[in-house]
């Protein structure tokens, strides 16, 4: 039985760099550090280190190595890993051994600044997919239509009255329109109290600020506490979770609870219990984070080609 060894074209380090010298991969990754947090940056900072001792910006390492050098497990390296990837603060290429011919160490590239700001703000454009739903804003240009016309309307009628009549009735009209305004204040004051909404005590301000349009106060707050009980396994063990991973975990989540009561409403499965659904969601996000790096475990691999430019 013959076996068939594809010719596989060997990767050349320095073709896949974006940088010149050493002070300009510098200054493009103090640029991202300002959109990464420490952990993040830490992992970036580690990979342009390495590279620069090579090929500038470009390094290949096993996720061994960089656990060992950065006193980490695997598994929070590879979530960090696809952090950066995620944000475009990092790309990775597949390398190819030599003699088997299959795949070896990754190569992680620092690519250019106009590469990152382009993913990063498609990033931040998905993250912030409902939180830009806001069921106000038609009202409020609808009211200062309102307004605009009624000021025209009476600025009309008064240009058309009778200057006898006008002074004749003076006080009476003035107060007439002292008690009108102190009504229609009343009633709008009375209008903003019933349909107030205010945030729950121990519920964080961002999912509040993102979610409160599509829950009360009172779901919005057992929500929170129905999560956070199911995922507190993950806060402790090798690969524990952090407050942040935890907060993302729970807004993953809630977005899925929010796009299938969306297709329920569209005539699609119905959510019987948005306690119990929200619930196994962050289950299985927290699972996923803490072993596989991502919150879903099944995500498509790079492209072999792409424009770094």
């Amino acid at each position: 039985m013959s076996i068939t060894i594809k010719n596989y074209p060997e990767i050349n380090l320095y073709d896949l760099s974006s940088y010149k010298s050493s002070k300009d991969m510098d200054i493009a990754a103090n640029e991202m550090n300002k959109y990464l947090n420490g952990k993040e940056y830490a992992l970036l900072n580690f990979i342009r280190q390495k590279s620069a001792a090579r090929s500038i910006g470009v390094v290949s390492l096993l996720h061994k190595t960089i656990a060992s050098n950065l006193e980490w497990s695997v598994s929070t390296v590879k979530r960090y890993i696809t952090r950066l990837v995620n944000k475009g603060a990092l790309v990775i290429e597949n390398s190819i051994r030599p003699v088997s011919k299959g795949y070896g160490a990754c190569i992680y590239i620092v690519p250019s600044l106009a590469y990152f700001n382009k993913t990063y703000k498609a990033y931040v454009a998905k993250q912030n997919e409902l939180s830009v739903l806001s069921y106000r804003e038609h009202h409020l240009k609808q009211r200062e239509s309102q307004q605009t016309q009624a000021f025209v309307y009476v600025s009309m009628k008064k240009r058309t009255m009778n200057i006898n009549y006008y002074t004749f009735n003076i006080l009476s009209t003035t107060s007439n329109n002292n008690n009108l305004s102190d009504k229609e204040s009343y009633k709008v004051r009375q209008h903003n109290i019933k349909h107030a909404k205010i945030k729950p005590s121990g519920l964080p301000i961002e999912l509040w600020e993102q979610f409160r349009p599509f829950f009360t106060e009172q779901q919005l707050l057992r929500l929170y506490k129905v999560m956070m009980k199911e995922v507190t396994e993950f806060t402790y063990g090798q690969n524990a979770l952090d407050q942040f991973e935890l907060i993302e975990v729970i807004v993953n989540a809630l977005n899925s609870l929010v796009r299938a009561l969306r297709r329920e409403q569209q005539g699609g499965k119905k959510v019987y219990n948005i306690f119990s659904y929200a619930k196994s969601v962050a289950y299985s996000s927290a699972f996923n984070l803490s072993e596989y790096g991502t919150l879903d475990r099944f995500i498509e691999p790079a492209p072999t080609n792409f424009n770094l430019i």
